[in-house]
């Protein structure tokens, strides 16, 4: 990460993880025996534990060491979220057992703020809940189905969004001025709630079932008061969060590859592995949608015009002096 940050701010290309690697191996050991030494030590090492703890597999991807070697996108932005937790990231490589938790919220607030194309909070959602320990009133809930989780999760951010009329709705049940509401008023709210997480309809009423007493359209109010009584909060270990981020990384990124290839394709219609302008121009837009920097197109091209012909020069130059 230091040297990625200094590399970016003198305006070089970063390393490789596996270049980084090896200066580090050099810088450390110095003396070309015992550096290969150890580097072949720390290989052989990194493939027999990488079986028996997936921080050190990840290590093994990231250096493209046997199968499943990793997009260097991915390491770059495993290395960001390492860089914004809010827990120092050392812990996340400590060799005693590690129990260090963080909240759902601060998940979802490191994803929003450092990867807002991503949608990471939707993309991420059931991961993570999957792995979070539920507290009801500080207590730990134990054996709790991920549906029952995505409920309480979604019930706890309605309450915590919309009190104002929930006070009110609380207020005319206790009054006697009301016992009862329409499903759909209910639904609205929590979906308008839970808009972050693209619930629908058809989701909602299912866990208003699940949950709630209702008779024909309407919810009895004593059920959906009394739910509320409780407070639930949702952690995750730090490592569970970092392995579920990467997974979700790697999805990402492998379903971006596999768009852009079904873009290129259509714009490679004579099937010869080249595009003019015209067509590259066609791809672009269909990429960058109603982008501010549509107008940067001429010059996406430009520059991958002559990183192409720098590169030929090159491999000619290499042809004929070796």
């Amino acid at each position: 990460m230091q040297s990625d940050t200094r590399l970016d701010l003198e305006g070089k290309i970063k390393m490789t993880f596996d270049e980084f690697f090896i200066t580090y191996m050099k810088d450390k050991f110095k003396m070309s025996k015992i550096i290969k030494k150890n580097t072949e030590q720390m290989i052989l090492s990194i493939i027999k534990y990488s079986v028996l703890d997936q921080r050190i597999d990840l290590f093994r991807k990231f250096l493209g060491i046997g199968d499943n070697k990793i997009k260097r996108e991915i390491l770059d932005s495993y290395l960001v979220t390492l860089k914004n937790l809010p827990i120092s990231f050392y812990k996340v490589f400590e060799e005693t057992d590690n129990n260090y938790l963080i909240t759902f919220d601060a998940c979802m607030d490191l994803y929003s703020q450092k990867f807002t194309s991503f949608s990471l909070n939707v993309e991420a959602l059931d991961r993570i809940l999957r792995c979070c320990i539920v507290f009801k009133n500080e207590n730990e809930m134990e054996e709790i189905s991920t549906e029952t989780k995505k409920d309480l999760f979604f019930l706890s951010r309605f309450y915590q969004k919309s009190k104002v009329s929930f006070e009110i709705l609380l207020n005319n049940f206790r009054t006697l001025v009301q016992n009862d509401e329409k499903d759909l008023v209910i639904a609205d709210q929590i979906i308008l709630s839970n808009k972050d997480y693209e619930v629908n309809l058809v989701q909602v009423f299912d866990l208003l079932k699940r949950n709630f007493k209702l008779v024909g359209d309407k919810i009895i109010l004593d059920t959906f008061v009394d739910f509320f009584i409780d407070k639930y909060t949702f952690k995750i270990k730090l490592t569970d969060f970092m392995q579920q981020t990467y997974e979700c990384f790697e999805v990402i990124f492998n379903d971006l590859d596999k768009y852009l290839q079904i873009m290129w394709e259509k714009a490679d219609f004579k099937r010869n592995g080249i595009i003019f302008y015209r067509e590259f121009e066609n791809v672009m837009n269909i990429i960058m949608g109603n982008s501010e920097n549509k107008w940067k197109i001429s010059d996406y091209f430009k520059y991958f015009f002559l990183f192409f012909v720098f590169l030929l020069l090159f491999i000619i130059f290499l042809y004929k002096f070796y």
